[in-house]
């Protein structure tokens, strides 16, 4: 609850302009469209991933409008269904108990509050994945899980392409599944689920999402690559599976653990490390069968206090360097990252684990996060424009971005000062000139925040001022 409760508070946050804003962007096209095969965004035709992440968003903002709580919404959502997912899978692969910690490391965990504070669509592949393995291990007791499991296949194809049928595979043949004739019934149906959208796109646009954008992106250096060696996947992982990261290494030390999660957890890290291209996001794939790992053996508590302590000290520095607050917020915020430690003397032992960072996401999420986005000005902006009909936003020395897009939701026109027309503009501080200023903006790129920016005392220097003026003209 309290793990749920911190989740729901990144919800307002303004969305990072990044993949997410992109994404929220495509939504809220979508919703204005209505054409549910052809995806657009603030460039044109948008093809760079399959859409269920951005189906999601968009039904949400038939209901509540284009907003960050719409976009953001869904990726809630599907941690709960994540963590029931883990749940099954425990249940299935151990027993109720492993199955219940597998769940509350899910829901605790680092991922969990990366994917609802970032949304992009490995929530859904992993979501989607993870209920496709439950319900193929489900099978096995009863062959009418078959169908559920290749329906949830896919969708989780839809949410990231081929990718998604490696994912359920892996650990669906490693555990010798039932065989039956509800597998050629539950093909079709996964064809039926998925093909309409594939089949709407262009020969050209079709090959790119299904091999550009998913095994292209990983197996060819063609269009994606980078440098990152394949020590990319241990030092990520450290943090990536924060709290259960001691608990999975620890069972991998001493061989424990169901061989399908062991798979699992093993080959989406070898194809990770081995790809020619690499995001930190990737290794989240893998959160199911860590989690069920982890909560299989037992650690000493020891570890779980020194978790929780690493994570108090973490958010002391951030609060003390990076985001001060008065004194009566930097209190209840410490005592915040304290909780853990009162509490991990008197529940289990992977209990203990999974809660030892919650003081410290509930921190991020309560604090920290929405500090970080209040540089991202395109929400506020959008709120100063309510009022003023005019059918584009002219744009003087500043570049168009998908936050502004989705936030605004009106076409983006950069040109030159003299050429503005009458109405509300957005310019760059050296760029006002005689124009009203309406109101100033700070704004940061923080989807790759550096040291003079996260430093308070230099924060300033890192800054650029957009404006929003009125211009008037004969």
């Amino acid at each position: 609850m309290v793990a749920v409760a911190a989740l729901s508070c990144l919800l307002t946050d303004p969305i990072i302009d990044v993949d997410p804003a992109q994404y929220a962007d495509v939504a809220a096209r979508l919703v204005r469209t209505g054409d549910w095969l052809h995806l657009r965004d603030l460039n044109g035709p948008f093809i760079n991933k399959p859409p269920l992440a951005m189906w999601l968003q968009a039904a949400v903002m038939q209901v509540l409008g284009p907003t960050a709580v719409a976009a953001r919404l869904p990726s809630v959502l599907l941690v709960l269904l994540l963590a029931f997912a883990t749940w099954r899978l425990g249940v299935e692969l151990v027993g109720r108990e492993v199955g219940r910690r597998a769940a509350l490391f899910v829901l605790c965990s680092v991922p969990a509050f990366v994917m609802v504070a970032d949304p992009k669509v490995d929530l859904a592949l992993t979501t989607f994945s993870a209920l496709a393995v439950a319900a193929f291990l489900a099978a096995r007791r009863r062959s009418g899980w078959v169908m559920a499991g290749w329906a949830c296949t896919a969708l989780a194809v839809l949410s990231k392409g081929p990718v998604g049928v490696v994912l359920v595979a892996v650990p669906v043949v490693v555990s010798r599944p039932t065989r039956t004739g509800w597998h050629l019934v539950g093909g079709l149906l996964a064809l039926v689920v998925a093909a309409p959208f594939y089949l709407a796109q262009g020969g050209e646009n079709r090959w790119y999402l299904l091999w550009s954008q998913g095994p292209g992106r990983l197996l060819s250096g063609s269009e994606f690559h980078d440098s990152t060696t394949p020590f990319f996947v241990l030092h990520t992982a450290l943090w990536a599976w924060l709290p259960m990261t001691p608990a999975v290494l620890w069972a991998l030390w001493r061989r424990s653990g169901p061989r399908e999660v062991v798979w699992w957890l093993a080959v989406t890290c070898g194809v990770i490390a081995l790809a020619r291209f690499k995001l930190p996001q990737y290794l989240f794939w893998a959160t199911p069968a860590a989690a069920v790992l982890a909560a299989g053996v037992e650690v000493p508590k020891w570890v779980s206090f020194s978790v929780a302590g690493a994570s108090a000290v973490l958010g002391a520095l951030v609060l003390g360097l990076m985001f001060p607050a008065g004194a009566l917020v930097t209190g209840a915020l410490v005592l915040g990252l304290l909780a853990p430690l009162a509490i991990i003397a008197r529940v289990d032992r992977s209990t203990a684990l999974a809660i030892s960072t919650l003081g410290f996401l509930g921190c991020f999420a309560g604090w920290v996060h929405p500090s970080l986005t209040a540089y991202q000005p395109a929400a506020a902006i959008a709120e100063r424009l309510k009022g003023h009909s005019q059918s584009t936003l002219p744009l003087v020395g500043v570049a168009p971005s998908f936050s502004l897009s989705f936030a605004t939701g009106l076409p983006l026109v950069p040109m030159s000062a003299s050429d503005v027309p009458s109405g509300l503009a957005l310019v760059a501080a050296d760029q006002v000139g005689d124009f009203e200023v309406l109101g100033r903006f700070e704004q940061y790129h923080v989807s790759l925040p550096r040291w003079p920016f996260l430093n308070e005392q230099t924060r300033a220097s890192q800054l650029e001022t957009l404006v929003l003026v009125r211009v008037t003209r004969p």
